[in-house]
């Protein structure tokens, strides 16, 4: 097995020839669309889901994002698919088909293929075919509110609009645009209309969507604000 220091990141088992397989460890509860699907649709996924349990699986993608930035590595597929969750709720980041090395690579070898079948976790840059950065794995969790926007509406980005295509959506974003937030209390949650963290951790998100990306805050201090609002949030229920 080759185990990584970060416990953040899906851990490699080994592989298989014939057919051709990689073995990762096993996370039980699927991934983080999973749980989100589940908790939208059920009361007793939904009531595990407070904002203590939100904000530590948010740091612990963002953590997992951080350990590849130090290494020079952006991730350029970051959603809600490619986080997985184990039996105690910790997130690991997963799926790295589209990953890209930024040291000795060449500009146009850092291309994102990702903002080509996902626009609606896409950097505005990504999708005008610019190449990615640190910062655009930013814009994309900031999106999925991987991981901030799905933690807190629990729906993909973009499904409260009409109509909108995933050429509409590439378009509006790349012309500043972003998906609604609804207001408290149309949010879900069994502590959403309590928590007073609300404010901040949307100031956050909104500051991960920067439609440049040099306005956008790195991994570092993404985690750690979202460890303040961890620490300062009420306990969940037993």
């Amino acid at each position: 097995m080759v185990s990584y220091p970060c416990c953040s990141i899906v851990q490699f088992m080994g592989l298989v020839a014939l057919p051709p397989a990689l073995i990762t460890e096993y996370c039980g509860r699927g991934s983080l669309y999973d749980c989100l699907a589940a908790a939208s649709k059920q009361d007793a996924a939904a009531a595990q889901l407070t904002w203590r349990r939100r904000l530590a699986i948010a740091a612990d993608a963002g953590t997992g994002l951080c350990y590849l930035h130090r290494r020079d590595i952006i991730h350029c597929d970051v959603k809600s698919p490619n986080l997985l969750v184990d039996e105690v709720w910790r997130v690991k980041v997963a799926d790295f088909n589209l990953s890209k090395i930024l040291v000795g690579a060449r500009p146009e070898s850092i291309g994102s293929d990702g903002g080509l079948t996902n626009p609606i976790w896409a950097a505005p840059e990504v999708l005008r075919g610019e190449r990615a950065t640190p910062a655009s794995d930013v814009y994309s969790f900031g999106m999925v509110s991987l991981v901030l926007y799905e933690l807190l509406t629990w729906r993909l980005p973009w499904t409260f609009a009409v109509d909108m295509s995933p050429f509409k959506v590439g378009a509006t974003i790349m012309a500043g645009g972003r998906p609604e937030v609804p207001p408290r209390e149309a949010l879900p949650g069994p502590d959403t209309a309590t928590w007073s963290g609300l404010d901040a951790y949307l100031q956050l998100m909104r500051e991960c969507w920067a439609q440049q990306p040099e306005h956008r805050p790195s991994f570092d201090e993404v985690v750690g604000r979202l460890r303040q609002l961890l620490d300062a949030a009420p306990p969940s229920p037993a």
